[in-house]
């Protein structure tokens, strides 16, 4: 009979940020036991009341894999789970979740970067290190800095670009 530890995962626990690597490597690890089945919902049930115990025992087992892989303070996802399947859906859901956020975060950083771009375009504001002191030909004097010559962010006097 193998040792706890000789079957112990040999991959990092789930801390949050790192879902998508360790579901793969979860899959791989159940499936290497025959376990997979008990965590996707696809296991059969017994077939006699005799294998069902045996049943529930493999099902306790795949529902522990599962949760001990993770670390402490994500455990609260799989805390009321029950089973294997449970302890999988609540994990895949959470990060889900998560991933959408992330996704919406960065999709609305970049139409604010996007809008920004544009907009000192359209008015041709000059930046540090950009060295761009031109005009779009906007002559209006809310942009009156611009054709002083003036850093938009710092205020600082910048010189214009030299003419080829």
């Amino acid at each position: 009979m193998a040792s706890p530890s000789e079957n112990a995962p040999k991959f990092v626990k789930l801390n949050g940020s790192n879902c998508e690597a360790w579901a793969f490597n979860m899959r791989l690890y159940l499936k290497s036991f025959d376990l997979y089945e008990h965590a996707d919902g696809t296991a059969e049930p017994p077939a006699s009341t005799a294998n069902a115990e045996m049943n529930g025992l493999i099902f306790v087992k795949a529902w522990t894999y599962i949760c001990l892989p993770i670390e402490t303070e994500q455990q609260i996802h799989v805390r009321e789970t029950e089973n294997a399947k449970q302890a999988w859906d609540a994990l895949r859901n959470q990060f889900a979740r998560e991933s959408l956020l992330q996704k919406i975060a960065v999709m609305t950083q970049r139409i604010v970067e996007d809008a920004f771009s544009a907009r000192r375009g359209k008015f041709g504001k000059s930046w540090c290190g950009s060295g761009n002191t031109k005009s779009s030909g906007n002559t209006n004097q809310q942009n009156d800095k611009v054709f002083r010559g003036k850093c938009h962010t710092c205020q600082e006097k910048r010189l214009p670009e030299a003419k080829s």
